[in-house]
């Protein structure tokens, strides 16, 4: 077997399969998730922290904050500004 034939079956084996791109796939979007979920805690603890005067200086109110992080119940979002 020559090197080249040795080097192009290596870089074969790295090459994403079927099987493996929908495994590879998979892990990224749980990562996304993953991702997404914690910055909203993130988002949401830092809110919470805020006193009522900074809070109304953003334009939410206390009891709007998980709406404001998480969206509303009907799939919408309350967008700020």
């Amino acid at each position: 077997m020559s090197m080249r034939s040795a080097t192009a079956k290596s870089i074969a084996l790295l090459q994403p399969t079927r099987g493996r791109r929908g495994l590879i796939d998979g892990i990224l979007t749980m990562a996304r998730a993953y991702r997404q979920a914690w910055e909203r805690r993130t988002a949401a603890e830092t809110l919470k922290s805020l006193d009522a005067r900074m809070l109304k200086d953003i334009g939410i109110d206390r009891s709007e904050i998980m709406s404001v992080v998480y969206g509303t119940n009907d799939g919408t979002r309350r967008h700020l500004g």
